[in-house]
């Protein structure tokens, strides 16, 4: 055989193999393409009449949004009433940016947190000025999500203050963590949905390894120890983002109510005072509704369910003691102060 037919063999065996490998390939992705359809199906039919609440985001890694004018939303997708970007003279205007605990689930809007934080202090007023609280909390965000809002959306309503609604579920991974009820996976779609099962493995694998390091299996506990780095560089983040903007934010730790127990000890008190530290160091204002809370019995607070009460969400009664918490924190605050002055 001539080196040219020797030439023309290897080629075309290469050829074969690499079609080979993409015909193996395209399969894999068609598998796995079909699966994840059917997972969506599954969603569709266990939502079965239910209004679907929420719709793809357009924006570049911000897996969803509240549909607008849908489900109590506004035009922008917020559990708010209409707010405009422009700011008139005399407004002092805060933004809350967090999740389905900010944004008041399972009470009624006019009694949750913002609605009743803005009631507050507007009663200081005593010129022309008014107070706004404008609510960017959006059911299910973790804080990779957040910081989304932030940098992209926040600013546009010419804050003077912001509040960052910390919950200790926010390290959850948006789609590997599932930490929003399913809507994030009905939402996601990877460009490559064999790499996207690839990478969760992965994901799943470092996860594991670092828990090796971690004491306890309590989930709060766990996930800050496992993430702890992470979470410190967000919130390092928040605060060069604050900084940069010129707009000061207060951090507000939410705690766990626990079925078993009670504030006095507070079982997640050493997570709580290393969320606390690492914002202070960030340069964010602080709030840590334990101390509000401390005097209250857990099932005083959290919102009911038919079995137990749900760990993460006030109750009206819950929403009230925390806007309490923060307008004595944001009346003592120097920019409110400043606009006090300027308001009479």
């Amino acid at each position: 055989m001539s080196g040219t037919s020797k030439i023309r063999t290897i080629l075309s065996n290469v050829s074969i193999s690499l079609a080979s490998i993409a015909l193996c390939l395209l399969a894999i992705e068609v598998f796995f393409v079909v699966r994840h359809e059917s997972v969506i199906s599954e969603l569709e039919k266990g939502r079965g009449e239910r209004e679907l609440c929420t719709l793809s985001s357009p924006i570049p890694d911000l897996i969803y949004t509240g549909k607008p004018g849908k489900c109590g939303k506004n035009s922008r997708g917020y559990r708010d009433r209409e707010r405009s970007f422009d700011k008139s003279e005399g407004i002092f205007r805060v933004v809350v940016i967090g999740d389905s605990v900010a944004s008041g689930h399972g009470v009624p809007i006019e009694n949750s947190v913002a609605s009743l934080l803005e009631e507050d202090l507007n009663q200081t007023a005593s010129g022309e000025g008014r107070v706004e609280v404008v609510n960017l909390s959006v059911t299910g965000y973790s804080t990779s999500q957040q910081l989304i809002v932030l940098e992209r959306e926040a600013f546009r309503y010419k804050p003077d203050l912001i509040i960052w609604s910390y919950v200790l579920n926010d390290p959850f991974h948006p789609i590997y963590h599932n930490p929003n009820g399913e809507i994030g996976l009905y939402h996601y779609r990877p460009s490559w949905h064999a790499a996207h099962f690839v990478d969760k493995k992965l994901f799943l694998i470092r996860e594991k390894f670092r828990k090796k390091n971690c004491y306890g299996n309590e989930i709060h506990l766990s996930k800050h120890c496992i993430y702890r780095e992470e979470i410190k560089a967000n919130i390092q983040q928040i605060g060069r983002i604050a900084a940069a903007e010129g707009v000061p934010i207060l951090f507000v730790i939410h705690p766990v109510f626990d079925s078993e127990g009670g504030f006095s000890p507070y079982f997640l008190a050493t997570v709580h005072e290393e969320l606390a530290d690492f914002a202070s160091t960030a340069g964010l204002s602080v709030l840590d509704l334990t101390d509000a809370y401390a005097h209250h019995d857990p099932g005083e607070l959290a919102f009911p369910m038919l079995k137990g009460y749900d760990p993460w969400h006030p109750n009206e009664k819950g929403h009230a003691i925390a806007a309490e918490a923060l307008f004595t924190q944001i009346v003592q605050a120097p920019v409110f102060k400043l606009w006090l002055e300027e308001d009479k």
